[in-house]
């Protein structure tokens, strides 16, 4: 089930997210405040894979503006950086992978972003 990620899955995320760290070196550098990373700037909003309980995934969207756009984004859609939405701290469970998580982060992603009239960029690390 995905749903909109709420105060209380923090430290769950955060937990999933070090397995991932771990396993794949996502974040490359483990930051100082994890929780601070986890929300990001201008986060326009976030979702959670919360199957039977237990969170395997997340996935949150943020806005940039023009000096933090890249300009490769930018021609690539043909479109100015209030256009777009960054698809930010995605990652899925190690164990939970092949699952379809992902997949319906990421559509849960498109639809939202659809519904405020933006395109998604991904910004990979």
């Amino acid at each position: 089930m995905i749903r909109p990620r709420r105060s209380e899955d923090f430290d769950p995320c955060l937990a999933v997210l070090w397995a991932v760290h771990l396993a794949d070196r996502y974040p490359s550098r483990w930051p100082q405040d994890p929780a601070r990373w986890l929300t990001g700037r201008a986060g326009l909003a976030a979702w959670v894979s919360d199957s039977a309980g237990t969170l395997d995934g997340h996935l949150s969207l943020h806005a940039i503006d023009e000096k933090r756009a890249h300009r490769q984004w930018l021609e690539a859609v043909a479109a100015s950086a209030e256009e777009l939405a960054v698809v930010s701290r995605f990652f899925v469970a190690p164990d939970a992978r092949g699952q379809g998580v992902g997949s319906a982060l990421m559509s849960t992603a498109e639809d939202d972003a659809a519904a405020r009239g933006l395109r998604l960029v991904l910004d990979v690390a």
